[in-house]
């Protein structure tokens, strides 16, 4: 016979770890429910979330969808329909899902932040931020709606506002690992990058696979390159405009680089011609190879984080 308490008890727990970043923990507890009882929808729902946040895409997938099969009304299984969406770059579809469960559901503050994410990858930043405060409304003292406020205030350059949140969200709760890696950015954009290495380092203690914090992590070292830095600096400010900003922007230094360049030609000042040819190159041999060096410091960094004592 099925111990629905003790269901509830391995479901919380799972929520738990997965709050702590202990993703293979959290997994295993899952499917330890689901060996009980294969048609839980619920138990697929948060082992797709997990696994999502694993980065194991096709298995959440599956794991979404027979949830969804299983329980369509559903709201964890809604929500990871959503989030599945988003992982996937299907924002429309994200933004259709998450409306309808709001429409339902006016004060899922999950939903609420997904939809600000799908906002600000859309490239929608002020749409964004006023879903995160209709959230607050909700929840005022919500670190997670904080955290992502601030984050996404740093991004669009209110960085005093950006500072305000990421404290609140703090204040609420020390160990928040999105307002300590956000925090992180801001004394990093300030000039302390040892300080926001240290943020980045006590997010990594708890959750060792933290991709914001790895990111963290890498920015510091980067900053500190001169090259690095560059790519760095141009690379954070070309994502805070959404994709559809960058593709634009893109295209539109091709076409000004192609333009010139034809100007030049025809009107015979062949050597600035080829100067801007160079340049533009140059350019596009950096963008490709800065992500590889970005990504050796990075591994480089770790290292030296995981050989110090106190780690």
């Amino acid at each position: 016979m099925h111990d629905d308490g003790q269901r509830e008890r391995k479901l919380a727990l799972a929520r738990h770890m997965r709050a702590l970043g202990q993703l293979h923990g959290a997994v295993e507890v899952l499917r330890g429910v689901l060996t009980e009882d294969p048609d839980d929808a619920e138990a697929h729902a948060l082992l797709g979330l997990v696994l999502l946040d694993q980065r194991r895409l096709p298995a959440a997938a599956l794991e979404i969808q027979r949830a969804l099969t299983l329980e369509p009304e559903l709201g964890l299984a809604q929500i990871a329909g959503a989030a599945l969406a988003l992982a996937q770059r299907r924002l429309r579809d994200a933004e259709a899902i998450l409306h309808q469960r709001l429409a339902a559901e006016p004060e899922d503050v999950d939903a609420v932040r997904l939809l600000a994410e799908s906002l600000r990858l859309a490239g929608r930043p002020s749409e964004a931020i006023q879903m995160l405060e209709r959230g607050l409304a909700i929840e005022p003292e919500a670190p997670d709606l904080l955290a992502d406020l601030g984050e996404i205030l740093l991004a669009a350059g209110r960085r005093a506002e950006a500072r305000v949140r990421v404290e609140e969200a703090l204040a609420l709760e020390p160990g928040n690992a999105e307002a300590l890696v956000v925090m992180g950015h801001l004394r990093l954009q300030e000039g302390q990058v040892e300080d926001a290495r240290q943020h980045a380092i006590w997010v990594l203690q708890d959750d060792p696979s933290s991709g914001p914090a790895l990111g963290l992590l890498a920015a510091a070292k980067a900053r500190q390159s001169v090259a690095l830095g560059l790519w760095w600096r141009a690379n954070t400010a070309l994502s805070a405009r959404g994709e559809g900003a960058v593709l634009a922007i893109l295209l539109g230094a091709f076409v000004v680089y192609r333009v010139l360049h034809t100007y030049l030609g025809q009107h015979h000042e062949t050597e600035l011609a080829s100067l801007v040819q160079i340049g533009w190159l140059a350019i596009c041999v950096y963008s490709w190879v800065g992500p590889s060096l970005f990504r050796r410091s990075l591994e480089k960094e770790l290292e030296a984080v995981r050989l110090r004592p106190d780690f």
